[in-house]
């Protein structure tokens, strides 16, 4: 007997509030060990934003403020370092409802202007599910890649990891950053019809919002947009320029802050500014930066590759390619001068892109196309890649639960 789709709806809800439930009492775990750890277990940039929260982090001033003044609340109820990891899984656990939100409109049709009611679908079911949480934990190719070969480098800044499990400003950016990158592709897919002021406005209070928690989304996303944004004005003719207009004024607040935000760092009286080389802080952590490119968005190369015929997800793809191609760009040739170096600030807009380049190629290889069958040694290749990326940040994660470095 076939179930009902309130059944099916109920278990695909249990499903998700199951894996919200393990991943996030796991990565609590791992948040409270780095707030309350101070020797060399548990390594990450935690103990530096608890001495922010509490003014006493004379290194660094973090104009960035959002995380900062989160934990801070919480701190007059709770311990600060309590505070640290409830703030970090607040904004870790937002993020999750985000993209399950999203997921859930591609899977539904409901993103592609299809009105068809898909919730009975398995893909649905249990695909949403497996989705936001393979997307969540998702890391460079660690296994089986290690087995064969032990590559020279970094898994954070050598290969890197949209998962950035030891920066809690990265994973407070993620839900606006999650927010903007999705309603930009809406904007963009109706940049030639009517203005719809009210996404407008969720979409510049996002962008504002993620400058605020850390501008590393913002600093690839407004070019990237300006881009296509321009893009589309010339190949429109300037018929949409009004539409175009108003679509840049959403940047305005963000800039500002992201002004605010870099103006005092770099004009400092230290060594400051942005440097311009190739590569020079992403050689001093791996010896092939094409490999480490590789090891990280292999599933997305043979997704795209794949699909460059795909219509159905044309402005997706176009506007998610763009994306990476701005984040390496920033990744290779900049850097900030000075004492921060070493720290590759520029890199962590590539691991924005890793992330959701991630989630889009997951999109591309489940959703449907009306007609067009999916050949089984796609599908198989596809499911090897994506396993080895799932299975390596499942195993990075561990390694990082056990008190390991994040390097």
């Amino acid at each position: 007997m076939e179930m009902t789709v309130s059944k099916k709806l109920l278990i695909k809800e249990v499903l998700f509030w199951t894996c919200f439930f393990v991943y996030t009492v796991f990565s609590f775990y791992l948040f409270y060990s780095q707030a309350a750890t101070s020797d060399s277990r548990f390594h990450s940039d935690m103990q530096w934003y608890i001495k922010g929260v509490l003014g006493t982090n004379e290194r660094d001033p973090y104009p960035y403020r959002l995380f900062f003044w989160v934990v801070g609340a919480l701190n007059v109820v709770f311990p600060i370092k309590l505070s640290a990891a409830f703030g970090t899984v607040l904004f870790n656990s937002a993020t999750v409802f985000i993209l399950k939100h999203y997921i859930e409109k591609y899977f539904t049709g409901q993103q592609e202007g299809n009105s068809n009611d898909r919730r009975s679908d398995a893909l649905y079911m249990y695909g949403t599910a497996a989705a936001v949480f393979s997307s969540l934990t998702a890391s460079m190719i660690i296994i089986p890649f290690n087995v064969f070969y032990k590559f020279e480098g970094q898994y954070y800044i050598g290969q890197g990891s949209g998962n950035l499990w030891h920066n809690a400003t990265y994973l407070a950016t993620r839900p606006f950053a999650t927010v903007a990158f999705f309603l930009f592709i809406e904007i963009l897919k109706e940049i030639n019809g009517r203005v719809n002021i009210k996404k407008y406005i969720i979409f510049a209070a996002s962008m504002f919002l993620s400058v605020f928690a850390k501008p590393t989304f913002a600093i690839v996303m407004i070019p990237t947009a300006a881009v296509m944004l321009a893009a589309t004005l010339v190949t429109a003719r300037f018929r949409n320029f009004r539409n175009v207009f108003f679509a840049s004024l959403t940047f305005v607040p963000a800039l500002l802050d992201g002004l605010r935000q870099y103006m005092p760092v770099f004009g400092s009286d230290r060594q400051s500014g942005i440097g311009f080389g190739f590569g020079d802080v992403w050689k001093q952590y791996t010896n092939s930066i094409p490999v480490s490119i590789i090891l990280c968005f292999a599933f997305t190369i043979y997704i795209f590759i794949c699909n460059l015929k795909n219509k159905d997800h044309r402005i997706l793809m176009l506007f998610s390619f763009s994306f990476l191609i701005v984040a390496l760009f920033e990744g290779v040739f900049l850097y900030e001068k000075g004492i921060r170096m070493p720290d590759g600030n520029f890199l962590q807009g590539y691991l924005h892109a890793m992330f959701f380049l991630f989630i889009v190629s997951l999109i591309i290889w489940l959703t449907k196309n009306p007609g067009k069958k999916k050949s089984i040694l796609y599908n198989i290749f596809a499911a090897l890649l994506f396993l080895m990326h799932t299975v390596s940040g499942i195993w990075y994660f561990i390694h990082l639960i056990q008190g390991n470095s994040f390097y």
